[in-house]
């Protein structure tokens, strides 16, 4: 099989003559792989209320993920791939597509690590991340979960290295020995060199193996002089190919050429909405914060519904003048937006705004004013 020769974010395409797949390719991969994701969690137990709980915050897994939820950072995925990535190609702005990519790669990866963390390591405290988000935890062990996981990551993790599989990040080296029991594959490669020293020394042993000032001959009666070793083999392993290790996943390097425009994945099927986050922390008395809800892609028109999950916690507004406990809209065709006002009544609370659509999904985005 030929080795792919890939240009830096470009087409790529293989010495066997294999169609070429492009970047665009990639980035329409991520939403059906966020979609087989959370299907993988649903059927865990850890539906959409489930996921967006205050216990289920990605940060109580691991101090290095953000204070937010598994679907606010999916989320976040599924706007890089239909609206952040394809406007900054189509700018020419390559770099900032991979540095995104790798962002959220890095997230995506801490948080399969989380899942696979030793319990043990971690029970010398109560206060310990392995004791918090139980749910959330109990749900990233199952093998479903982490396959769906580790394919999100493939994905986003070729765009980041610029369609270059060479360059993408290497899977994990740890190699599920059924259910939960995890083995490192060093460990595995040390004990198979250690089964063939053993036989060896067992065909010496039995004299399968004869030594000669002659070389190295099998063993049994022989009626004339033994061969002499040849250097055939040493000639003939120049050049072999390299095996990859079985059961590791073959990532397909695609990109587009360099510089060449990339455009907005065309409007179809089911409508997509994507939410940023706060742009500020709600203080009560100073300036109202805001998100924004986009129409990202589908056909149709969208109605949405934003409420907080504490009315004395938070209120809403669409033009920063009349408030209430919650907020509508609508959103006709893709490409267009809206934002919401924010403003805090009491400090030192946490929560969710959760915002239901036509479309059969909710969103949430999270506030916070212990800061304030």
């Amino acid at each position: 099989m030929g080795r792919a020769k890939v240009g830096p974010m470009g087409r790529a395409g293989t010495a066997s003559g294999q169609p070429a797949v492009d970047t665009r390719t990639l980035l329409r991969d991520i939403p059906p792989a966020i979609e087989r994701l959370l299907d993988a969690f649903d059927a865990a137990g850890i539906d959409g209320k489930l996921r967006r709980a205050s216990s289920s915050q990605l940060h109580a897994l691991d101090r290095g993920l953000p204070r937010q939820s598994l679907d606010d950072l999916l989320e976040e995925c599924e706007a890089y791939a239909l609206m952040t990535a394809p406007s900054a190609l189509t700018a020419g702005d390559e770099a900032r597509a991979r540095a995104e990519a790798g962002r959220l790669v890095s997230a995506l990866e801490t948080l399969l690590r989380a899942a696979t963390r030793r319990r043990g390591l971690s029970r010398m405290t109560t206060a310990s991340t392995s004791m918090r988000a139980p749910l959330l935890r109990a749900a990233l062990e199952e093998r479903p979960v982490r396959d769906a996981l580790e394919d999100l990551i493939a994905i986003i993790g070729l765009l980041a290295a610029g369609g270059d599989a060479r360059r993408a990040r290497a899977p994990s080296r740890v190699l599920p020995l059924g259910g939960r029991l995890l083995m490192p594959g060093s460990v595995l490669v040390t004990a198979f060199a250690l089964i063939v020293f053993l036989l060896g020394t067992l065909v010496f042993a039995s004299g399968g193996v004869k030594v000669s000032p002659n070389g190295i001959g099998l063993g049994g009666p022989t009626a004339g002089p033994e061969p002499t070793a040849t250097s055939a083999s040493s000639t003939s392993a120049v050049g072999a190919p390299t095996a990859t290790p079985r059961g590791a996943p073959m990532a397909t390097p695609t990109a587009t050429p360099r510089g060449a425009p990339m455009a907005t994945p065309t409007p179809s099927g089911k409508p997509v909405l994507t939410t940023s986050q706060l742009n500020q922390d709600p203080c009560p008395g100073g300036s109202s914060a805001t998100f924004t809800i986009a129409y990202a892609s589908g056909q149709g028109s969208v109605t949405w519904t934003a409420s907080p999950d504490n009315s004395s916690n938070m209120r809403l507004s669409r033009d920063g003048v009349s408030w209430g406990a919650q907020v509508s809209g609508t959103l006709p065709q893709a490409g267009q937006q809206t934002t919401v006002y924010v403003q805090g009544l009491k400090v030192d609370v946490t929560g969710q705004i959760t915002i239901s659509a036509n479309n059969g999904r909710t969103y949430s985005v999270s506030y916070n004013t212990t800061g304030c």
